[in-house]
């Protein structure tokens, strides 16, 4: 805390003021990050854009933010004191994945609509399919630094789910 409010070029006690302590700074810092992420995601989503491009559009947006805030999530997810009078870690998470999956619902509903999906796929199916598949190029372009592109990804998915041939 000494090294953020000296970085703030603020007084210890004014941190302490705004947060408890070190771990509500850093889950302070995370709420940040899960709303900034799923506003981006949101945005994609309400565009104009067609349901192909918007799923390959929302890819990249998580891609591109779990690859800048990788080593928070992996710290989020390894946080846990059953103490906090906030919830916690887990319950900010599972909040997370459950706004970017109406949003991601509505998307395969679109997709349906517009004859890339077959109409009997379960959602929850997809979005294991195609979270899985981001998340997964996400942590391998972290961590191998290989870079797939999300559009053959999604072009993939479609093809084994939808009406492409």
């Amino acid at each position: 805390m000494d090294q953020v409010a000296e970085t703030a070029g603020v007084g210890k006690g004014t941190v302490y003021r705004y947060f408890e302590d070190k771990e509500d700074l850093f889950f302070q810092m995370i709420q940040v990050f899960l709303k900034d992420e799923s506003d981006a995601v949101a945005v994609v989503a309400a565009s104009a854009l067609p349901p192909r491009e918007k799923l390959i559009k929302v890819g990249e947006t998580i891609s591109e933010q779990i690859q800048l805030h990788g080593q928070y999530i992996r710290m989020m997810h390894a946080q846990h004191n059953p103490q906090r009078k906030q919830p916690g870690p887990h319950a900010v998470m599972r909040e997370h994945h459950e706004r970017l999956d109406r949003i991601l619902s509505q998307l395969f509903h679109d997709a349906e609509k517009a004859g890339l999906l077959r109409q009997n796929i379960d959602h929850e199916t997809l979005l294991c399919v195609y979270k899985g598949t981001i998340f997964e190029r996400a942590m391998r372009s972290v961590h191998m630094s290989a870079d797939v592109p999300v559009a053959q990804l999604i072009d993939l998915i479609l093809q084994g789910v939808g009406q492409i041939d």
